[in-house]
């Protein structure tokens, strides 16, 4: 993708304080202001954030807050199930800061010494979020990029809960999410998926998360995590149609005119221009917006590590193995063939892999 360079500076003052309004009430309050100057416009953001929290009993709280954000870059992330990117692009004149409004609400419960837990729910909205429109093509357009994106705007919740030890030769924590990110694009001209909301392509409804660690002596310790977590979700095409000429930029400039090559489709290209080149192309259509998920992952890693001190400060030695029982995880798929048949085949990039280390502290 092509863009002129952007220069981002931004500055930004905080302050904020704690108030005791009872015995078992607090409030923390803050407020932060953020200005970005660039040519052709300013932009400023005023952000509060309220906390509250009351201890109703000795061992058990409940708190709520809200909070108010924004953000001078976009992370702009393909749909595209082979090798997904993420890039982060600057805010421009066209491009405005990216703001949430987040509102919270949660419980903790000490059960006893060192053994306590917590849920939380959460729900965000999200303004002037950008992806990618629909239709161009992104590797060799000759356009800026902020003509490939569109704005609008999104909201996600979820509940989270957590199960926590802190004290004894063994702790650890079983942490469960629940979540949901929507995205909505439909502004006059930029709209995705006809303007209709849809899955964010990081949509992640449960994730879960078990972390045990062991000290058998002031020498050994072990630890092992399990995590699972359900697959993301991108765009998986469900037709594909031979024909028509598109026009295509031509960045290395081979194309000159009059020239004829091969075209990585197999059809004949013929160059219509010096910086252009027109082929008889492949177009491709899915029925949903985000609307293909991955399958579920889950692994087990496991580590020990040896702690030795010495007179000149503390050396360790780890052996950790990822993935221990060798889950093929699938992270990006792809469109194959098997016996002549179209199949979709998945690319695992995180096997079972063993590592060793050394670390000297002094």
């Amino acid at each position: 993708m092509l863009g002129r360079k952007h220069d981002v500076l931004s500055f930004a003052a905080y302050a904020e304080d704690d108030w005791t309004l009872a015995e078992r009430w607090r409030v923390n309050a803050g407020l932060r202001y953020m200005l970005v100057p660039m040519k052709g416009k300013t932009y400023h953001s005023v952000e509060p954030r309220l906390s509250l929290r009351w201890l109703f009993r000795d061992d058990m709280s409940i708190k709520a807050s809200y909070s108010r954000m924004a953000q001078a870059v976009h992370l702009l992330s393909s749909s595209n199930l082979v090798m997904a990117s993420d890039l982060w692009v600057p805010v421009t004149a066209d491009i405005p800061l990216m703001r949430s409004d987040q509102w919270a609400a949660g419980y903790s419960w000490q059960i006893a010494e060192g053994l306590d837990f917590s849920i939380e729910g959460y729900y965000k909205l999200m303004h002037n979020v950008i992806d990618y429109r629909e239709g161009p093509s992104y590797m060799n357009a000759a356009s800026d990029w902020q003509q490939l994106v569109a704005v609008g705007q999104g909201r996600s919740y979820g509940v989270e809960t957590m199960l926590r030890k802190t004290v004894g030769k063994t702790t650890g924590w079983l942490s469960y999410t629940w979540s949901k990110a929507l995205r909505q694009y439909d502004r006059p001209g930029q709209e995705i998926s006809a303007g209709r909301e849809f899955y964010a392509n990081n949509d992640c409804r449960n994730h879960v998360n078990i972390v045990l660690m062991h000290r058998f002596n002031k020498h050994w310790e072990m630890s092992a995590t399990w995590t699972y977590h359900t697959g993301r979700r991108g765009i998986l095409s469900s037709t594909a149609l031979y024909g028509g000429w598109l026009d295509e930029y031509d960045p290395y400039g081979n194309a000159a005119s009059g020239d004829s090559y091969l075209h990585g489709d197999g059809q004949d290209v013929v160059a219509d221009g010096p910086a252009y080149f027109r082929r008889f192309s492949r177009f491709y259509s899915y029925r949903e917006r985000n609307g293909y998920k991955l399958p579920a992952t889950h692994r087990l890693d496991v580590a020990a590590s040896y702690h030795l001190s010495h007179d000149t400060g503390e050396s360790t030695i780890s052996l950790s193995v990822c993935n221990l029982y060798n889950r093929q995880n699938i992270s990006d798929v792809y469109i194959g063939y098997d016996n002549n048949q179209t199949v979709l085949k998945g690319v695992c990039m995180f096997p079972f892999m063993p590592s060793l280390s050394y670390r000297f502290k002094f």
